[in-house]
């Protein structure tokens, strides 16, 4: 029996668009954190790295400045700078921080 695939029918499933928000959301519920700890002045290292993340992936992954990233985060343009310098020589270094990373891709 030959079977014939229609490639225009396709299950309905919810794809996640990859928007800032989206992203935003997901990182506030991996965390367990409020957006306002998020883009706050607290040291804790959950929220650093939950902040470190959220920064790295809107600078490499959104394609965002700098100076953008860091108007949303309330910080300087090279704090965010040095954060993604962070995440990736931790990337390079860890591998369950990168998982951790890629998760949110």
């Amino acid at each position: 029996m030959n079977k014939r695939i229609n490639y225009w029918v396709y299950p309905a499933v919810q794809i996640a668009r990859k928007t800032k928000a989206n992203l935003l959301n997901r990182i506030l519920q991996q965390f367990s954190i409020t957006e306002e700890e998020l883009k706050g002045k607290c040291r804790v290292r959950n929220l650093v790295e939950a902040r470190s993340i959220y920064a790295y992936l809107l600078h490499k992954q959104f394609n965002e400045t700098s100076v953008s990233v860091a108007k949303e985060l309330n910080r300087n343009h090279a704090t965010i700078l040095h954060l993604c310098n962070n995440v990736s020589g931790l990337m390079d270094v860890d591998r369950d921080f990168k998982e951790r990373v890629y998760k949110f891709v």
